[in-house]
């Protein structure tokens, strides 16, 4: 329970830390920032609010799933055979989780990288167009790291989720031999 409500707390900070510093550049630095997400230049940002409540609760129902999650217990020798028995079954939930999972972590990389993003403006706005990091920013996809930074977090989150899984299901396995002794 602890660690569901610092998840949360923690996403909606990052989300208002976010907001606010996009708000604040836009509305006093507006000649000198481009804001790669589109949603910024339509019907002044109203839209991107509405879209980052709703991105807001799809963490938390995402939180809230796996919060009730129970590990699937399947009795394999490593990570591998677990993910193909899983595989050859029909475990929606399993699916399900780690897609929450991978989301959420996701998630909160992207958003604490754009938030990090807007903070090295704020803090080197002179120097930010002529430095390494802007000009390696400048190639990324809308010109911004949160999104790859986002997407590679995922590709590595998945696996982890599958391993993680594996493991927990190794000790309920243990778990559960130990109680028939």
């Amino acid at each position: 329970m602890k660690k569901t409500g610092l998840f949360i707390f923690m996403t909606f900070l990052l989300f208002i830390l976010d907001i606010g510093l996009t708000i604040f550049h836009m509305g006093f630095s507006y000649h000198l920032v481009s804001e790669g997400n589109p949603l910024i230049h339509y019907q002044n940002g109203f839209y991107l609010l509405w879209a980052n409540l709703v991105y807001f609760m799809l963490i938390i129902g995402s939180v809230l799933y796996l919060k009730f999650y129970k590990t699937i217990i399947i009795e394999a020798k490593n990570a591998k055979e677990y993910t193909k028995k899983l595989y050859q079954s029909n475990y929606v939930s399993f699916i399900l989780a780690c897609a929450c999972f991978s989301f959420m972590l996701g998630s909160f990389v992207s958003r604490g990288y754009a938030v990090f993003d807007w903070l090295m403006f704020t803090i080197f706005h002179q120097l930010f167009f002529d430095s390494l990091y802007f000009n390696i920013r400048d190639i990324m996809p809308f010109q911004r790291f949160d999104i790859v930074m986002g997407f590679l977090s995922l590709t590595v989150v998945m696996p982890l989720f599958f391993k993680l899984e594996f493991e927990a299901s190794v000790k309920l396995i243990g778990d559960k031999h130990e109680k028939h002794i």
